[in-house]
């Protein structure tokens, strides 16, 4: 199987910076960030991928039972991990 691809495109207006698009196995970045932004927000969406978030997007949510939180803090602490090594 291929893995996830990145691309650096709008964000259809969203607040986000980036996402990682679960079905067509892609990560978007928003082209407008500095490089430097734009290496962060790639390698916490990397956390995602790493972490086996694109399996259970069914919890990503706030509500009851939902883990939104959980994964976005594994997903930052992946992306400290990366950006502070370089």
């Amino acid at each position: 199987m291929v893995g996830p691809s990145a691309k650096a495109s709008c964000c259809d207006g969203s607040a986000a910076n980036g996402y990682t698009d679960p079905h067509g196995k892609r990560v978007v970045v928003d082209p407008t960030l500095s490089p430097g932004r734009r290496a962060e927000v790639l390698a916490h969406e990397l956390g995602h991928i790493k972490a086996g978030h694109l399996e259970q997007m069914e919890d990503y949510h706030t509500g009851h039972g939902g883990q939104r939180g959980r994964m976005e803090l594994e997903a930052e602490a992946v992306a400290y991990g990366l950006c502070r090594a370089n």
